[in-house]
Formats: C-alpha cells, sequence, structure tokens
C-alpha cells in the first residue's frame, strides 16, 4: 500500500470511520482500524465485534492495499500534525509508516484475516427505510437517555423501535424505560418501515450514540434493519450493530390513561426550583421530592437528614383534586427535558399509579412512577410560611 491524503480528510475518516475501535481492548486487533486503499479512495473500518463504523473519502492511491494499524496511535499522530498539510501512508513489511514534512513514524500493524466484520453476519434485510436526520434524533436521543440509565437488564439498555398505531396513523414508535420512567416518541411510519421484524428491534446505547453523533445532521439517512443486526448509512458512512437479543417488556399496558387531576407544569420555573431544591434531595430520601398543590402552583418540598430541607413553588396550573406525590427529581428533570413546549401537563389518579406525561401539539408521552412520600413535608413548610 502506498498513498497521499490530506491531514484533514484523514481526520474526518477516523473521526467517522474509526469511532468504533475499542479501547483498552484484551484482543489487539479490536483496537486497529483497517485502511483499504483501491481506485483513488481510502476506506476506513472499525469493529469492536458488536459495532462496525466505516466511512470512505478520496486519496492519491499509487499501490492500492490493505492493512490494519493502531487506531489510537494513528489518530493521535494525525491530530498532532498542522492543520492543512499533506502526508502520505506507506507499508514497509509488517510496519506503516507515516509521513508528513521532515516528520516519520512507524506503526505496527496486524494481519488483516484477523480483523473482525459484521458484514457477512447480517441476516436477511426485514424493512429498509429512509429518516431525515432530524427525524432519528427525535426518536433516539432523549429515548436513549432513558434506556442507558438501567446497565443491568440488556433487554431495557437500548431503545425499542416499532410500527405501532399513532393519534394520525401508522407511527414509527421508538420507546425507552428502566422501570420508574418511560418515554415514547413517534414519527409518521416511514415507507418500508412497515416490514419491520415482528416485534420491532431493540438498538443498544451504545450503537445510538455512536449513529447521532455520525448522522444526525444529515438530510437522509439509510436503515437497513435485520434479525440480528441493523445497518445506518449516508453517501460514504455506514455503522453497523448487533441488535439486542430478546424481548422488550409490554410497556403499553404501563400507560395510564388520562386521570381525575392534573398539574400542567410551567417548565422554566419547575426547572428553576428543583435545581435550587437538588440538594436536599439526596441520600437517604432517594433523591425525592414530594410535591402538593398550593395558591399560584405546585409547591416542592425536599429534605435530607444530614443537609437540612427546602421548599418552593413552581408555576403550574391545578385542575381536580390533587393528591400529593411524590416524585424522583432526576426523573422530573429529565421528562422536562424531553418536552419542547413551556407547559406540561401530569396528569394524575391517586398517588401509587403512574403519572402520564404530555404536551399540546406534540406526539412524546411520558411516564413517571411516583415515590412513596408522607405527605407531610409540604404541608409543614407551607404552614411555617403562613
Amino acid at each position: 500500500m502506498k498513498l497521499k491524503i490530506a491531514r484533514n480528510d484523514l481526520v474526518e475518516l477516523l473521526a467517522r470511520g474509526g469511532s468504533s475501535a475499542a479501547r483498552n481492548a484484551a484482543i489487539p486487533i479490536l483496537g486497529h482500524v483497517r485502511l483499504t486503499a483501491s481506485a483513488d479512495r481510502l476506506e476506513v473500518t472499525s469493529c469492536n465485534t458488536d459495532l462496525q463504523s466505516r466511512a470512505s473519502g478520496p486519496a492519491a492511491v499509487e499501490v492500492a492495499g490493505d492493512v490494519t494499524v493502531p487506531a489510537a496511535a494513528l489518530k493521535t499522530i494525525v491530530d498532532r500534525l498542522p492543520a492543512g498539510c499533506d502526508l502520505s501512508l506507506t507499508l514497509d513489511g509488517a510496519d506503516m509508516i507515516v509521513k508528513s514534512g521532515r516528520s516519520r513514524l512507524r506503526l505496527p500493524t496486524l494481519p488483516v484475516d484477523a480483523f473482525p466484520s459484521l458484514d457477512a453476519t447480517m441476516q436477511f434485510e426485514s424493512a429498509t427505510f429512509d429518516l431525515s436526520g432530524a427525524d432519528l434524533d427525535l426518536l433516539l436521543a432523549k429515548t436513549s437517555a432513558i434506556g442507558a440509565l438501567d446497565k443491568t437488564r440488556t433487554n431495557l439498555h437500548c431503545v425499542y423501535l416499532h410500527p405501532s398505531k399513532g393519534a394520525d396513523g401508522p407511527a414509527l414508535t421508538a420507546v425507552a424505560t428502566n422501570g420508574h420512567i418511560l418515554l415514547r416518541e413517534q414519527i409518521p411510519l416511514p415507507e418500508g418501515a412497515v416490514s419491520l421484524p415482528a416485534g420491532g428491534v431493540m438498538l443498544p446505547i451504545e450503537a445510538i450514540e455512536a449513529a447521532l453523533r455520525l448522522f444526525k445532521a444529515a438530510p437522509s439517512v439509510r436503515l437497513v434493519l435485520g434479525t440480528n443486526r441493523a445497518e445506518m448509512s449516508i453517501e460514504s458512512t455506514s455503522l453497523v450493530t448487533k441488535l439486542v437479543d430478546g424481548d422488550y417488556p409490554d410497556y403499553q399496558r404501563v400507560i395510564p390513561k388520562e386521570g381525575p387531576a392534573s398539574v400542567t407544569l410551567d417548565r422554566a420555573s419547575t426547572v428553576a426550583t428543583l435545581a435550587l431544591l437538588d440538594a436536599f434531595a439526596s441520600g437517604d430520601q432517594g433523591r425525592k421530592i414530594e410535591c402538593a398543590p398550593t395558591d399560584g402552583g405546585l409547591g416542592i418540598a425536599a429534605g435530607s437528614a444530614t443537609d437540612g430541607d427546602g421548599y418552593a413553588v413552581a408555576g403550574a396550573e391545578i385542575g381536580g383534586e390533587v393528591p400529593v406525590f411524590g416524585l424522583s427529581i432526576l426523573y422530573l428533570r429529565m421528562m422536562l427535558g424531553a418536552f419542547r413546549s413551556d407547559w406540561i401537563r401530569l396528569s394524575l389518579s391517586d398517588p401509587g399509579a403512574p403519572i402520564l406525561a404530555t404536551a399540546s401539539g406534540e406526539t412524546t408521552v411520558g411516564v413517571l412512577m411516583p415515590m412513596r412520600t408522607a405527605g407531610t413535608l409540604v404541608k409543614d413548610r407551607r404552614n411555617e410560611q403562613a
């Protein structure tokens, strides 16, 4: 192999094609990138056996070839070369020589035959469709934050992508939960997505994070979903991932219907209130806050055996007989961040039932499981202010 390439082009190729290389891998080849040079293009591939990235770009190829080199070392070298310079890559025996100006650096290689690939293990295509990067971001960004909360259960450390019924017809639905908070996002069902595998697919969190880095700004992303693998791609970049094996919980049974009582929160006011009380919602209280309707909004209190306690009022509109209820301050903050609207409606039935979160004009649906509370903290602090 022998080629010349602009340093800035190689930086971009390594950022996209080298993004799946394993760090501190027990098996050295998993920390390598594969460089394939042919027909005036250089292709960069990385694979950690669960996730594979590939990107290609222009290069002046004198001698075609295929080689693997340590990903981190090559990236460090290229990042530290002057912006705008050119460099050459030349295979010299079992080493790769990197030259730029008067600099000459040598990297070891490993046999290409040992490099893993997910391409051959992709089972039959079940669904092929296109999404905009914006829709990909809408479906996966906030749901993946929920799915990332529980790393102990494989079938929850993911986002469940499947066709379902939406308010205006068939929808492509993304769901994530950890058993205490649930978030569901929907878009109209794209052409081709109707043939998704029975039961949908479960996308690993690590693959979603990589996909959003690569594709969320793209005008269009091609998705190919099989029974055990998924591929997302644009013109010169692709990402292949294994799917999570197993069955996703029947989440629909935990989404409650509208309750007789509601709290419509002013998001900005509530976020500020939660930030103020965050220091008290910790330790033995399990980051719990107690909520109850009060004059002019929702009274929120938090207390810690070691840090004291706090009480503040968030702007809200109260509907019906709202009971005193407890919530995780972390999960409420995440739920508020999942909506774009200034006002988020929490629908309640009784203190122990799931709480439905919605916003006018949005397809997003959230569920919060309440936490047990004595029901006195808000009342006591409110009385102190009287």
